[in-house]
């Protein structure tokens, strides 16, 4: 039978079997991925994993991002589908509302220290002014590294309705696993636990909008933070942005059809909650980071910056609700 081997550092290990026995084990009763052994070797260690439902010794397995490369947007998009609809159903089904601090659940981003250090070597940019000037000639917006310092502090006790649920963590292309008949797996539960339940879509969009995107050119970054404003500057969660022009290129079109699924699911989850502000805080939590990404190019490091800035600039123009 087919199956995934990890190894690596016995701590990102012990994360990920900890993430499983915790959570997928505990609340996910009818997960399709087992855990099947470990083990530690010094300070490394390993792990298998196989898959219920798989077909047998001639099944094959591919990542979700092999295959979003492959397909068309349509059957991109059916994937997504069957994802979100019967893979996640289990975990996002039953989510408990409650008061959270959201400003203190995402408050300052994955390698921030390294996307500083980026922000001041690439676009000669400090934590200490308030706006910056966009490249493509877009025009004054805020800073990322302001927001995060200067603004995001003050709003650290705000506490507002929002959902939780469990939460793979790190829900990227890579870590879901298709056969050939489509059926899905999910792998790499390090830092699977219960929190806000946008999180995980909010890392996906991330993923398709900066890891799936390629650019060779400053002017397709600015045709495509053109195109993509409107992503940003939604109004309310379930007010879901149309496509922004006809005749995109293929990659672009494809990428805009999947978040337009994505806030689909989000607007989906959230159930009575309509703030936009959620998943724009989730976003700009994943967002920022890139600027570390050795897997995206420094044009694409360029369109996160971008990206970064206009979601700061709506959230503080946002008044978190007391």
């Amino acid at each position: 039978m087919p199956f995934v081997m990890k190894l690596g550092p016995w701590s990102m290990i012990s994360d990920e079997i900890r993430g499983y026995t915790d959570y997928v084990e505990r609340y996910i009763l009818n997960s399709s991925t087992r855990l099947i052994q470990h083990r530690k070797v010094g300070e490394s260690g390993g792990l298998l994993y196989n898959f219920v439902g798989l077909g047998g010794a001639s099944s094959s397995l591919i990542s979700l991002e092999d295959y979003y490369q492959a397909n068309s947007s349509e059957k991109v998009e059916a994937s997504f589908d069957h994802l979100f609809r019967i893979v996640l159903n289990t975990w996002y089904g039953q989510p408990v509302r409650r008061e959270l601090a959201l400003y203190k659940e995402y408050e300052k981003p994955p390698l921030y220290e390294k996307s500083r250090e980026y922000a001041l070597s690439h676009f000669a940019t400090t934590a200490s002014d308030p706006t910056i000037t966009l490249p493509c000639n877009l025009g004054q917006s805020q800073n990322p590294l302001y927001f995060i310092e200067h603004i995001l502090p003050t709003r650290i006790t705000v506490s507002s309705p929002a959902y939780n649920a469990p939460q793979h963590g790190d829900l990227n292309l890579k870590n879901v696993l298709l056969d050939q008949e489509g059926h899905m797996w999910l792998i790499d539960f390090a830092d699977t636990r219960i929190s806000h339940n946008l999180r995980d879509i909010a890392k996906m969009e991330t993923v398709i909008r900066t890891e799936m995107l390629s650019f060779s050119s400053d002017e397709e970054v600015c045709r495509m933070a053109a195109w993509d404003q409107g992503f940003i500057a939604f109004s309310t969660l379930s007010k879901i942005p149309d496509i922004p022009a006809k005749d995109l290129p293929i990659d672009r079109e494809k990428a805009f059809c999947v978040i337009r699924k994505l806030r689909y699911y989000a607007n989906l989850v959230t159930i009575l909650e309509d703030d936009p502000g959620q998943y724009l805080l989730a976003l700009l939590w994943y967002t920022l980071p890139v600027l570390w990404y050795s897997s995206v190019s420094e044009y694409g490091k360029t369109y996160a910056w971008i990206t970064a800035s206009r979601i700061c600039e709506r959230l503080i123009n946002t008044t978190p609700v007391k």
